[in-house]
């Protein structure tokens, strides 16, 4: 895993998140956030209001 990719990871985990329990407050599937970690997918620009209060 690049350190991008692991950073990633680890800021979700160190929030207490699952992948699934991520996916959900940002309304994208599971599998989505799964890619995203290990590098199949790239990640887009997501809303801001979704997203805000995940790394808070």
């Amino acid at each position: 895993m690049t350190s991008r990719r692991r950073h990633f990871a680890e800021r979700r985990a160190a929030r207490g998140y699952s992948q699934e329990e991520f996916a959900e407050v940002l309304s994208v599937a599971a599998s989505t956030v799964v890619r995203w970690e290990s590098g199949r997918a790239t990640r887009v620009l997501i809303n801001g209001r979704r997203s805000q209060g995940c790394w808070e």
